[in-house]
């Protein structure tokens, strides 16, 4: 986790139009993923719905574990703890999963974003496009760092 003290931030929100417009891009696109999240839970199965929360979790867990009970899980998606149960009976059966006494292993990555509604890939390239760099920066400048090819 990264920290800052407040007024130095507030003093660089101030002063920089590139933090400025950093916030206004990131608030964008998190308000962009809440109303994904809305449509997704008006219209998707309890299953789809849980193969895209799982998905969100795997790609900011580290390892293939996740550690959620069926109750947490129910709570999240707005679901039944029955409901929860049978989907994720349905994703273990098939191969996606595995469970058991309040762990989540994801067997089968590619599986599950095929049996995820289409929510899932909508929220990541969005969170993808944020979190590339803008073709104006300076990336790959070795100038500086060790030989070049004219010394």
């Amino acid at each position: 986790m990264v920290r800052c003290p407040i007024e130095v931030l507030q003093a660089e929100f101030k002063s920089s139009e590139h933090v400025r417009d950093l916030f206004v891009s990131y608030s964008e696109t998190l308000l962009s993923q809440v109303q994904q999240t809305v449509a997704c839970n008006a219209l998707h199965s309890t299953e789809e719905r849980m193969c895209r929360w799982l998905l969100m979790m795997h790609d900011r867990a580290e390892g293939e574990a996740l550690p959620y009970t069926h109750d947490f899980l129910a709570h999240i998606l707005g679901a039944n703890r029955k409901s929860v149960t049978v989907a994720a009976q349905a994703l273990q059966r098939a191969g996606l999963i595995s469970y058991r006494r309040g762990t989540i292993q994801v067997l089968d990555r590619i599986g599950l974003e095929k049996a995820s509604c289409e929510c899932y890939a909508i929220v990541k390239e969005r969170f993808d496009a944020f979190l590339t760099p803008p073709s104006t920066a300076v990336q790959g400048n070795t100038k500086g760092r060790g030989k070049t090819s004219d010394t």
